[in-house]
């Protein structure tokens, strides 16, 4: 999980509803963007947002080892929005990775 940020509480008897739907595929991982919203048991008001989170994903085979995925073409400007978003999440991602193993090998 890359990120999870939580908005607002959820209370007793609210009712959440979760969506999710892929942002960005590379060889063989992919994000997916996910939202949580509740509607309010106590209250007529349009659903809370109260979580978003992004999740990578590897895509593997029978042996366990990464397969290809295929590709995602955005279609919309907010596809192509929402995957240079994943792309510099990724970026971060493997830079943060890098920094910490560099780390690691000096101690």
């Amino acid at each position: 999980m890359d990120e999870t940020a939580f908005l607002q509480a959820v209370r007793v008897g609210d009712v959440v509803h979760v969506q999710a739907r892929i942002t960005w595929a590379g060889r063989s991982s992919m994000e997916v963007a996910v939202t949580a919203t509740a509607d309010r048991w106590d209250r007529a008001v349009p659903p809370t947002r109260v979580a978003t989170s992004h999740l990578v994903m590897v895509a593997v085979d029978d042996d366990g080892k990464p397969r290809t995925v295929p590709a995602l073409l955005p279609e919309t400007d907010e596809d192509h929005r929402d995957f240079r978003r994943a792309e510099i999440r990724r970026e971060h991602r493997l830079a943060l990775r890098r920094a910490l193993a560099e780390q690691a090998n000096l101690e």
